[in-house]
């Protein structure tokens, strides 16, 4: 999969365009060439994503209803190393709806995205995904044999944007571990990337008896409005360890009784979980943690450090093991508000968090 383009290319500003309340007629203006970047992951595995459009990329005057009957996706080409192959999945809904949100208030959190519930435009069992012939990586003009997917509406729908809002598109999709799929990557241009990208670093020194070099790790973007995972390694095994996240750290301090330390203000933040580590002394992954997206969490900080539970020993009378510490910086979303916002979570169609949340919208014509 080709990664995400920085820009937003210039003729994707008129990429979905729906006039209000125009029945059984297509209004995009969707141009017929290959936007820069793709999504792969939509159908390939059982998964949720909501797809935010601003007024702007309907062609709105700022608020409006749209009346809407069939959306089609259209694809990017298969990978050059996979022959294109159809496949079924096993279940395929598809919802419609608004958001009082803008497309820079979308966050990570599902619930949180959405002023009401979503309607079910579509609904499938053993949806077969025709794969897409093309025997190079670029998409085909709108109307062309295998280069589109389309999903007639159960019954047409008016949906109202409000103004400053979005309209919402929301996949549920349940995978058919049967089948494997390749050919469906879907056309999709990127938005400016963020004015601060986040970071995580690691720092201070861990101690571990009997066990290794137990260490923290994040990963994820670590902008606002998107989401991180932190997970454990080197650990004892079978044991339990707990991860807090603060906004501040305290001179290093010695626990006594061992050549562990603590880095930690524990009063400036919460524990965010106690997990028992694996027969390899890992843990973690699962659930993310999201980043609100609020500006002014733009530029603060936040330090993760897990401690866990190991056996008393003469070298570690506490029975007490630390890892080092990670420190975060929170990025920044552009000033400029994009056309649209993907958030995604790619092996879980229930869980209430993405792990993908960017800027950016998929090639989609609405009729």
């Amino acid at each position: 999969m080709r990664y995400l383009s920085p820009t937003l290319a210039a003729s994707s500003t008129a990429l979905l365009c729906c006039l209000p309340c125009l029945p059984a007629q297509q209004t995009d203006v969707t141009p017929v060439q290959d936007l820069p970047d793709q999504i792969a992951s939509l159908f390939e595995v059982t998964g949720r994503s909501q797809q935010f459009l601003s007024a702007e990329a309907l062609g709105l005057p700022g608020s409006g209803t749209l009346h809407l009957h069939e959306l089609s996706l259209r694809y990017d080409g298969p990978s050059q190393s996979a022959a294109a192959t159809p496949h079924t999945l096993a279940s395929l809904t598809i919802r419609i709806g608004s958001s009082p949100r803008s497309t820079q208030q979308i966050g990570a959190v599902f619930a949180d995205n959405l002023g009401k519930p979503l309607t079910t435009v579509f609904q499938q069992s053993n949806y077969t995904i025709p794969a897409d012939l093309l025997t190079t990586p670029f998409a085909q003009p709108w109307g062309s044999s295998n280069g589109e997917l389309h999903f007639p509406f159960t019954a047409p729908i008016d949906v109202y944007i409000p103004t400053g809002g979005t309209l919402v598109v929301e996949f549920e999709v349940h995978a058919n571990p049967a089948h494997t799929p390749a050919g469906t990557n879907l056309d999709f241009a990127a938005a400016t990337g963020p004015a601060r990208v986040g970071t995580s670093i690691a720092a201070g020194l861990s101690c571990g008896y009997p066990s290794m070099n137990p260490v923290v790790l994040t990963d994820g973007d670590y902008d606002i409005g998107t989401s991180f995972t932190f997970s454990g390694q080197g650990f004892t095994a079978n044991m339990p360890v707990a991860t807090w996240a603060t906004t501040l750290l305290t001179p290093p301090v010695l626990l006594n009784g061992s050549s562990c330390w603590s880095y930690l203000d524990l009063a400036s933040g919460p524990m965010l979980s106690i997990a028992w580590t694996d027969a390899n002394g890992n843990f973690g992954g699962d659930p993310p943690v999201p980043i609100p997206p609020a500006p002014p969490l733009c530029g603060s900080k936040l330090y993760l450090q897990s401690a866990g539970i190991t056996q008393p020993s003469p070298m570690n009378a506490i029975g007490i093991e630390t890892s080092n510490y990670r420190s975060i910086v929170i990025g920044c979303r552009s000033s400029q508000p994009p056309e649209g916002w993907y958030v995604s979570r790619p092996g879980s169609w229930s869980a209430s968090i993405a792990t993908v949340s960017r800027g950016g919208v998929l090639a989609m014509r609405f009729q």
